[in-house]
């Protein structure tokens, strides 16, 4: 079950996320875009906040399959920077507004995926797993030295030992 639609309130001990989407381009790209909640927008009225939306018991469905693979780009002094590329129901290779985190190059060193000609720092794929599948990876390496690419995490098909996972160096 969820709230009911005509009562926007969340209860306490409710978490809760905001979604929000680029807006369209000013002058100033870099203008923060704030979201404000305050006291102010409290309710102390007599709600009963009885409706907890967690059951205790909760099963994964099929719709919830995921494919995580967590890579780290890391420096001889062991500062490291991270992409995840995730296998996902609903996503796609094109960019897609839920599932892909677009990046901001800086100079500083970082790791990413690509999706056409933009950098993400979170790339969601489809499911199922295809083992041809190739995902460009991109580094900004910003001075000489020795740097490592190391797999942080894995889960799904990738905690699998005999998963294979390549980088290939072109």
């Amino acid at each position: 079950d969820g709230p009911d639609p005509d009562d926007y309130k969340i209860g306490a001990g409710q978490g809760f996320f905001v979604v929000m989407n680029d807006g369209p381009k000013t002058e100033d790209a870099d203008a923060p875009i704030n979201l404000v909640f305050n006291n102010a927008m409290r309710v102390k009225s007599a709600n009963s906040n009885s409706q907890f939306f967690r059951s205790a018991n909760t099963t994964v469905a099929a719709s919830d399959e995921k494919h995580r693979i967590w890579i780290d780009l890391v420096n001889t002094t062991g500062s490291a920077v991270r992409t995840v590329v995730g296998y996902v129901p609903n996503a796609t290779l094109e960019k897609d507004v839920m599932y892909d985190a677009f990046t901001r190059l800086d100079g500083t060193q970082n790791i990413y995926s690509v999706i056409g000609d933009d950098k993400v720092c979170i790339q969601g794929r489809p499911v199922p797993f295809d083992n041809t599948d190739l995902v460009p990876l991109g580094v900004t390496i910003p001075t000489a030295g020795t740097y490592n690419i190391a797999i942080a995490f894995v889960d799904g098909l990738f905690s699998d030992a005999n998963q294979d996972i390549f980088v290939e160096d072109k």
